[in-house]
């Protein structure tokens, strides 16, 4: 009896104890859960697909009106302290309050130091633009630099502006350089690569037009062909290769990309620098820019567009994690 009586204490001890709490936990859980996932319904998603249709409305926008460089140069210049700026590259962040300017310049010393351009005596710079960067690079070298675009409208101005003898610029195709054999020291590509059409032809054609021991130094972006890869760095890859025309051929990893330039006869390094690049560029970019001139939308819808994508590129896809950021250096 005695037992019985002590048997039935001990269990309603457990129960109050242990056995209510545990149910009155279980029973906060679901109903954090449910709470949750109404938050995720009933925000979360609106929210992500607001921000998400105003980058598509934006990238309808970039795409009719920014769809060239000549163009893109304007928009460019109204990001703050670049207003004087005809660099169109992403840069290289790797110090504390860098403008897009700074990180421009910092990029063509890391590029000049890591090709030493300085021991060069003839360089071809492929994909020049506005030429910006040869001018920085005259500055520390010696060499004679040639440099070509596709671009009638960026080589009329780089001409129009270039005060040195030892710089020329011409209109010219990087998948068929109209150069001899074995011309150059140096044949440089700054982030104009990814665009060409394939660009295993102008890696071919860097090839041919450079000397014995001569280098390509190139800096140029590719694809992050890491499988875990999320649906919103996908969308936002996509929305990039249709804005700047990325030829299918293009869309490889790094690995692949070495194999292109060994096979085609390069000693090959490759540096991946994607963590001093496209973060801190999206960041600092959407910061500091302000509505073009003549935009089609009034400012505040500008400003708008602005803080939404740049909430999606800097926030949900961390600063574009479809892409990756290279500097290879192949020695011929």
């Amino acid at each position: 009896m005695d037992e019985t009586i002590n048997n039935s204490l001990i269990n309603k001890l457990i129960e109050k104890i242990i056995t209510e709490p545990l149910d009155k936990l279980t029973e906060i859980m679901n109903l954090s859960i449910r709470i949750l996932i109404c938050i995720i319904v009933i925000i979360v998603i609106p929210f992500i697909t607001i921000i998400m249709v105003l980058c598509y409305f934006s990238f309808l926008i970039m795409k009719k009106n920014f769809d060239k460089y000549d163009q893109l140069i304007n928009f460019l210049k109204k990001v703050g302290d670049n207003e004087t700026s005809n660099y169109m590259n992403y840069g290289y962040w790797d110090k504390p309050n860098m403008t897009l300017f700074d990180a421009n310049k910092r990029l063509c010393k890391i590029i000049g130091k890591k090709g030493d351009l300085k021991n060069a005596k003839k360089i071809l710079d492929v994909g020049c633009g506005y030429g910006e960067q040869d001018f920085y690079w005259k500055k520390k070298i010696t060499a004679k630099i040639d440099a070509i675009d596709i671009s009638k409208v960026s080589i009329k101005k780089a001409k129009k502006i270039n005060i040195n003898e030892d710089i020329t610029f011409d209109t010219g195709n990087a998948c068929a350089l109209n150069f001899d054999d074995n011309t150059y020291d140096r044949v440089i590509s700054l982030e104009s690569a990814f665009h060409y059409n394939p660009r295993t032809d102008f890696l071919k054609e860097s090839y041919r037009v450079l000397n014995e021991g001569g280098k390509l130094v190139i800096a140029d972006i590719l694809y992050n062909d890491d499988d875990n890869i999320d649906i919103f760095n996908v969308i936002n890859r996509n929305s990039f290769e249709k804005l700047f025309d990325i030829p299918k051929s293009n869309k490889i990893g790094i690995d692949e990309f070495k194999k292109q330039l060994e096979d085609v006869g390069f000693k090959v390094k490759i540096e991946d620098i994607t963590d001093k690049t496209f973060k801190p560029y999206y960041n600092y970019f959407f910061k500091n820019t302000c509505c073009p001139d003549n935009f089609m939308l009034p400012s505040w819808m500008y400003n708008l567009l602005r803080i939404g994508c740049g909430f999606y590129i800097n926030t949900i896809c961390g600063g574009t994690n479809g892409f990756k950021y290279v500097i290879a250096v192949c020695e011929k």
